[in-house]
C-alpha cells in the first residue's frame, strides 16, 4: 500500500508512504532509494519516503491487475486473507490454502489433462 502527499506550500516536495509486505523486508532500503531516484528524475527536488507498518500489509491489497500479473507469470495468486478480530493463533503446522492453476484455472491447483 502506498500514499502520496504533495504540499502546495513547499514546491518540489513530495512524501511517499509505503507499507512493506514483510516488516523485516531486506529490500526496503533499495525500494526507498529507487523511489527517491525515480521521483528526483521526474523533477521532484525534495523527496521523503516513509514506511508504515500499521495496518500490516495484507494479500487483500493486491489489485485485480496484480493478481492477473501473477497468473500471467505462472504464479497462483493468494486467496483472500482470513479476517480475525483479536489475537492470531500461532500454528506450526502447514496451512492448507485453495490453489488455482495459473494456466488452466483448475481449482485443484494441478493442470487439467
Amino acid at each position: 500500500m502506498f500514499d502520496v502527499e504533495v504540499d502546495d506550500d513547499r514546491p518540489g516536495h513530495v512524501v511517499v508512504t509505503i507499507t512493506p509486505t514483510y516488516s523485516g523486508c531486506p529490500a526496503m532500503a533499495t525500494m526507498r532509494d529507487d523511489l527517491v531516484h525515480a521521483l528526483s528524475d521526474a523533477g521532484w527536488s525534495d523527496v521523503e519516503v516513509r514506511v508504515r507498518l500499521h495496518p500490516a500489509w495484507s494479500t487483500d491489497w493486491i489489485s485485480d491487475e496484480g493478481r492477473q500479473a501473477l497468473r500471467d507469470h505462472g504464479i497462483s495468486p493468494p486467496g483472500p486473507a482470513p479476517h480475525r478480530d483479536g489475537p492470531v493463533p500461532l500454528s506450526l503446522t502447514p496451512t492448507r490454502r485453495a490453489l488455482t492453476c495459473p494456466r488452466c484455472a483448475s481449482p485443484s491447483g494441478v493442470p487439467a489433462s
